[in-house]
This record gives structure tokens, sequence and C-alpha cells, in this order.
């Protein structure tokens, strides 16, 4: 049986999140997001869910009404982001997001790609986009 699309969870610049029955979230992108862009995320996701991240695991990729989508593992409980987002700022908070943080920096996973080329591309193809603005 095929999943149905439940309720927004998220959205975002790029994307919105939509439960996809119990255990999962499926990630629906914007238009503007571009192919390359998501088959990054996708790869990411990919080689992340190989190592044991405090993160959702990434299930798969499918096309929905037309848009690229990704599958994630559903994590239940409280976003953690949250407060932050109405104007809560708790020392507890900080000091788990920055331990979060540096579990995830700490570990070495030579098959990622390097942050700084995809920047850098970044930077040359909004500078492209935008020459005429500059």
């Amino acid at each position: 049986m095929e999943e149905m699309i439940g309720k927004l969870l998220g959205s975002g610049s790029t994307s919105n999140v939509y439960e996809w029955g119990n255990t999962k979230v499926v990630k629906i992108f914007k238009s503007h997001v571009s192919d390359d862009a998501i088959k990054n995320e996708m790869y990411i996701g990919q080689i992340l869910s190989k190592f044991p991240l405090d993160m959702p695991k990434y299930i798969g990729s499918i096309d929905l009404k037309g848009k690229k989508a990704l599958i994630y593992e559903r994590i239940n409980g409280e976003i953690m982001a949250e407060p932050l987002l109405k104007g809560i700022y708790k020392t507890e908070l900080a000091n788990k997001f920055a331990q979060m943080h540096y579990d995830i920096h700490r570990k070495e996973i030579n098959e990622l790609p390097s942050q700084y080329e995809f920047l850098k591309n970044r930077i040359i193809e909004l500078r492209s986009n935008l020459g005429a603005f500059l």
C-alpha cells in the first residue's frame, strides 16, 4: 500500500515536510530548487545514514505529483529549534545544541563532498545569476 501525505510538519525556503505514514516523513522540494541540489542532499543523506548519528535516517526518494521528494525516518519528540523561533533562549538548550553539533562534527566522514567546494560553486552560480544586479 502506498503511503499518503499527512499533515504539514514544517516548511522552509526549499521544501515542505509532511507526515508519510506513522514512521516516516516526506520532504517535497519547491519548484525553484535545482535537481543538482536535491541530488546532493540525497547523496549526503545516503552517506550519513551509514553512521550512528542522532539524526533522521535517509530512506529513499520518489517523484510525487511531478516533484522530487526525499523520505526520511520520522523522529517523534519536541523540535529543538522551536523555543529559539519563539525567542526563548535557555542555557540548557544551547548546551544541547552545542553538544549535538560537536558530536556530529568530530566524526570524520571522508565520503562527504567538500563544503568549501560546494559553497564556492554556489557563490559562482549565484553571482552569474545575479550578475546584472551586482
